[in-house]
């Protein structure tokens, strides 16, 4: 016996011609042809070389240094004891640990994994597009998508960043493209009235445990998907039954594959995270923010022109493309659009809300993800133009708009990971010190001082820790804005220590990160006695001192006892 066809939800446009409704060519409109996988394979290959272009330009900086550092670590340790500590999930910790072992430990080499990441989105996002428009030109629209997202200034900064940012990412596109596909069979396919494919219900729940595993603030877009879910189960009731074996599947699924990272979260991670604390954004933090998931970089100093030209750059393509979308009638359509808009909107609230109550965790970047629905967007905007010419023009000028800001940013110019440039640093000792001298750094950045002395072939020169051995987090109560995460300040007897070894050092260097914050009280007064000069490194909050003998003479090293 027939089902009820989902069709009927949709407006029927008799001058349009669309293959899905075709007779004779049942979910052609589903099928994605060898042209189509040549065009995304192109378009990856592409992008794949943007985002090694001047990978390792950028010093590598703190929080790529924990990856590092927490890659190197044994993956039974991963998987249990630093599980337990560090509060971002460790699947992009255990993926690079066996990426270094075939790649290695250079800039290049552990930033690529990322830029990988990045590309494998490439094809969901085409799909995904594919898949939402009811229309001839879906192909064509899929393509231009595709290359908006290639072309992104801030999925081509975090593709070249040594974090679990882009991995979050490909598994948010892989939940979309999956719902997009469940939706389109319930609402628009004329077979959705036999059966419904399969493997959504398979990708979807995959996805969903990728994201968690990638970054808690993943969950954000995973309440908004299951209020989607919850919505199409209403709509197509007629097919509960159905419908609840194959969610049912993909919530076992889940939970088998996700089940461990949600109570790592839950029970160790989040709560032990309310001591890591970040300031309230600025406007500009919140510009910056919403840039990301719009397209473009506008990431300001300054009110002016600049933000002007780019809002007009950027700014009436989503617009136009929501409201063809919504204005065309089509239920798949209309539904994609609640999707991308909602999945945008909802992230982008919760960063500002989250972080305006004081509450951890939540930076620009946590809304990544939802650049995915803006490109979408973006691109079909294409259907507002009938003339064919109209449509090429506002191609080129989308293309033309996210090309910029990539150009922008691979010169440097809104670059936001060079935060430390701790090779710099590094540089400047390799090429000054003397043979065998003492290099006093903290914990933190013993590891990239480490990887650049070897890279400038300085082995020869000895790394002591101001303040103890790296570890993992296990006294969070103590963090504050300014400390220094997975090392402990300095106490009394690591400055005694410290006092010790500069009196008896001939020529020493010592580094700095955050020199003004209370992690440093206790040999604060050292260093200001013993040395003279010192020398800072902008941008970043590095700063290196210089102790030689011929400072030693008539300077009496006393510390104040607090």
């Amino acid at each position: 016996m027939n089902r009820p066809c989902w069709l009927k939800y949709a407006k029927v446009e008799e001058n349009l011609v669309d293959v899905s409704a075709s007779p004779g060519l049942p979910n052609s409109r589903f099928n994605i042809s060898r042209n189509d996988w040549i065009v995304v394979a192109l378009i990856c290959a592409g992008a794949f070389t943007i985002r090694l272009y001047a990978i390792d330009a950028a010093s590598l900086w703190t929080d790529e240094g924990y990856s590092i550092w927490f890659a190197r670590q044994p993956l039974g340790a991963l998987w249990g004891e630093i599980a337990r500590n560090e509060y971002n999930p460790i699947l992009y910790y255990m993926i690079l640990n066996l990426w270094m072992d075939l790649f290695g430990e250079s800039a290049t080499s552990v930033r690529a994994l990322s830029a990988v990441f990045n590309c494998l989105t490439i094809p969901f996002v085409y799909l995904a597009t594919r898949w939402a428009i009811r229309s001839p030109q879906a192909s064509l629209i899929a393509t231009l998508a595709s290359v908006l997202f290639a072309l992104a200034f801030a999925e081509l900064q975090y593709a070249q960043e040594a974090r679990t940012y882009t991995l979050c990412v490909l598994a948010i596109s892989m939940t979309i493209t999956a719902t997009v596909r469940i939706s389109a069979g319930l609402l628009e396919d004329p077979t959705a009235c036999t059966d419904l494919p399969r493997w959504p219900f398979v990708l979807l729940p995959i996805g969903a445990a990728l994201s968690v595993w990638a970054h808690y603030t993943s969950l954000i877009f995973l309440g908004v998907l299951a209020v989607y879910h919850l919505a199409l189960l209403w709509v197509a009731r007629d097919r509960l039954v159905e419908l609840i074996q194959a969610y049912g599947v993909s919530a076992v699924i889940f939970a088998v594959l996700a089940a461990r990272a949600l109570w790592l979260m839950f029970a160790y991670a989040l709560p032990a995270s309310n001591h890591f604390w970040i300031s309230i954004p600025s406007t500009a933090d919140i510009i910056d923010a919403a840039s990301i998931i719009f397209g473009g970089a506008l990431a300001i100093d300054s009110w002016g022109l600049q933000i002007l030209t780019r809002a007009v750059l950027f700014g009436p393509w989503p617009i136009i493309g929501a409201y063809v979308l919504w204005s065309r009638g089509y239920a798949i359509e209309r539904a994609s659009l609640i999707l991308l808009v909602a999945t945008s909107v909802i992230a982008f609230s919760a960063y500002l809300a989250v972080t305006y109550m004081g509450k951890p965790v939540f930076l620009q970047r946590v809304v990544l993800p939802a650049q995915i629905g803006w490109v979408i967007l973006c691109a079909s905007s294409l259907m507002a133009f009938r003339r064919a010419g109209f449509r090429q023009a506002a191609a080129g000028l989308l293309v033309l708009s996210f090309a910029i800001s990539s150009i922008s940013y691979l010169a440097g110019g809104n670059s936001a990971t060079i935060k430390e440039p701790w090779k710099t640093v590094a540089r400047a000792i390799a090429t000054q010190a003397g043979p065998g001298e003492t290099v006093y750094v903290t914990a933190n950045g013993e590891i990239l001082i480490g990887h650049y002395l070897q890279e400038f072939e300085r082995t020869d020169l000895h790394l002591v820790s101001i303040n103890g051995s790296y570890r993992t987090p296990d006294a969070r109560p103590a963090f504050d804005s300014t400390a220094i995460r997975y090392s402990a300040p300095v106490d009394s007897a690591l400055a005694d220590a410290f006092e010790a070894s500069l009196m008896a050092e001939t020529s020493a260097w010592v580094v700095l990160r955050n020199p003004g914050s209370p992690n440093w009280d206790l040999i604060r007064p050292i260093l200001a006695r013993a040395t003279p000069s010192e020398t800072r490194f902008e941008p970043g909050p590095l700063r290196l001192y210089r102790i030689t003998d011929s400072n030693r003479p008539g300077i009496a090293l006393e510390r104040d006892v607090p």
